[in-house]
């Protein structure tokens, strides 16, 4: 027969020591968990100064405890703060950063806590305002045939706050950059103020708008040889000289130049009578892309009007020619009905000649006749051989 022991009394004590001192290792050693928060820095000073020496933005806030309790707490829970406040006059200050919990953090413990850094220094000076110029900062230039033209700043001038020493020696300040590589036509722009010291300064306002200016690029050049065109002159007036040609220089697009085709014109509408009259010509067409005239040479003209005479025509006479008249006397008489167009000119008249028809029968006649006769002349001229006597 089996007796089993009752676990005396001591027993039991060492037995919850023992569950104790686990449960406490390993809350301690195996739950224990670190964790990191960037937290911002809140700085306090006293009302009328500030610091002229930037501080940190954040710090760096370590816990360390059990993993359970740690993933309760967030960075909403955790506040770090500087305190200048006590100090109402200019110099050289130091104090330490502290902790501050906030909802669930407060009712939590057993949280170890580090800050790093820990310790901060700081000039503390006197605050001053002023008004300064607000200078826009620009990247990069536009795309190609493209040019910035400039820009407008609305407000140009806010009111900046800080050191006595910093803000005195304050002229301008800028904005975040602004990137001019993709723009093509005028744009707006909403950008912060910046300043590039290690001063605290405060902006009123924070923002500005910025409206850049882009437009395409602007060629000046020259067309010569143009040629003008004077429109409505009256009937009865004519110009008594040639017009010249000119030279434009005009400025427009680059790729406005192929398509600029001028032409100058002279309005003559205000011409009533003849006489001598200064005009201007004018650019009746100025292109496509915004073309415009700058200059144009010669930039003035002196028109030469007079009016139109009637010119009265010679009236010739038609003279039939007798076929056997010299040429002589044909080229007389031609004369004299230039010169006197309006006379009757008297042109002599022969006798009736036999048709060429006619006549040609009886020449050859003749010149068989003739030749006979000449045959005939010639044997009777020969005298006869006489006889040779010794």
């Amino acid at each position: 027969m089996k007796i089993s022991r009752v676990p005396s009394f001591i027993e039991y004590v060492f037995v919850l020591c023992f569950a104790i001192l686990t449960y406490f290792f390993y809350s301690l050693v195996i739950d224990t968990e670190e964790r990191y928060f960037t937290i911002p820095l809140n700085v306090k000073i006293h009302p009328g100064f500030t610091i002229s020496r930037a501080l940190p933005r954040t710090v760096s806030v370590l816990l360390r405890g059990s993993r359970s309790v740690l993933a309760r707490i967030g960075n909403e829970n955790i506040s770090t703060i500087i305190d200048f406040s006590p100090y109402n006059e200019d110099g050289v200050y130091r104090e330490s950063v502290q902790v501050q919990r906030l909802g669930v953090f407060q009712e939590i413990d057993n949280i170890e806590i580090e800050v790093t850094p820990t310790i901060l220094e700081s000039n503390i000076e006197k605050k001053i305002t002023r008004e300064v110029q607000v200078s826009p900062v620009f990247l990069n230039a536009p795309p190609s045939d493209y040019e910035f033209k400039g820009y407008s700043v609305y407000p140009s001038r806010i009111k900046v706050s800080g050191p006595r020493s910093v803000i005195e020696d304050l002229v301008l300040v800028e904005t975040q950059e602004i990137n001019l590589a993709q723009e093509t036509n005028n744009f707006t722009s909403v950008v912060r103020t910046l300043y590039s010291g290690d001063a605290l300064i405060e902006f009123e306002p924070e923002e500005v708008e910025v409206v850049a200016r882009i437009e395409k690029e602007i060629t000046i050049w020259s067309v010569e040889d143009i040629s003008i065109k004077v429109i409505n002159l009256q009937a009865d007036l004519v110009l008594q000289e040639a017009l010249p040609l000119f030279t434009l220089v005009v400025r427009g697009p680059a790729d406005g130049i192929g398509k600029f085709e001028p032409t100058l014109t002279i309005d003559a509408l205000f011409i009533e009578r003849e006489g001598d009259y200064l005009v201007t010509p004018q650019l009746e067409e100025e292109g496509e892309g915004g073309i415009e005239l700058i200059s144009l040479y010669p930039p003035e003209i002196m028109l030469q009007v007079q009016t139109v005479e009637e010119v009265v025509e010679p009236q010739l006479t038609t003279v039939d020619f007798p076929q056997s008249l010299p040429q002589g006397q044909v080229d007389e008489i031609l004369q004299q009905q230039i010169e006197t167009p309006q006379q009757q000119i008297e042109i002599p008249q022969e006798q009736e000649i036999t048709p060429q028809e006619e006549v040609l029968p009886v020449l050859e006649e003749n010149k068989e006749l003739i030749t006979e006769n000449e045959k005939a002349s010639e044997e009777q001229i020969t005298p006869p051989p006489v006889p040779f006597q010794f």
